[in-house]
């Protein structure tokens, strides 16, 4: 990711420049969250738009990395994302971010949005066969 471009950190938004994350915050994050800190990126356009990319190493909070490692090998064996794995990371998202009560307490519509993400990719990427697949999966890492 660092050649690339990216850098693990926030953006800073008055700035528009991204701040590498502090030590102790990147070890909090390592200890605590089932998912690397995020990889930011500014673009080189005159918007300065943002990309962020994170990357889940688990499911779920047991930290078990094999789902994820089925979810890699199978994109190197196809060369492209499943549907299947494609809503189970959307899913797994909003049920992270479901579960933690500051994004409760700070009125964060994060959720909503997701749903709405989940709804549309349902609509518009999968059938009844991708969905068969999905559930299957979800039930064999769990």
């Amino acid at each position: 990711m660092k050649l690339l471009g990216y850098i693990q950190g926030t953006y800073d938004y008055t700035a528009k420049k991204i701040e590498p994350v502090n030590r102790s915050e990147y070890i909090k994050w390592k200890l605590f969250m089932s998912n690397l800190y995020p990889f930011r990126k500014v673009s080189n356009n005159e918007n300065n738009l943002e990309f962020k990319v994170d990357f889940r190493y688990s499911l779920d909070d047991t930290l078990d990395k094999k789902a994820v490692e089925d979810i890699i090998n199978s994109y190197e064996e196809n060369g492209c994302a499943q549907h299947e794995h494609v809503l189970i990371h959307l899913c797994t998202h909003f049920y992270d971010q479901a579960k933690h009560t500051y994004n409760i307490y700070t009125a964060k519509d994060f959720n909503l949005i997701k749903l709405c993400d989940i709804r549309e990719y349902i609509i518009h990427f999968m059938d009844n066969e991708s969905l068969i697949k999905m559930v299957k999966f979800a039930k064999n890492t769990h």
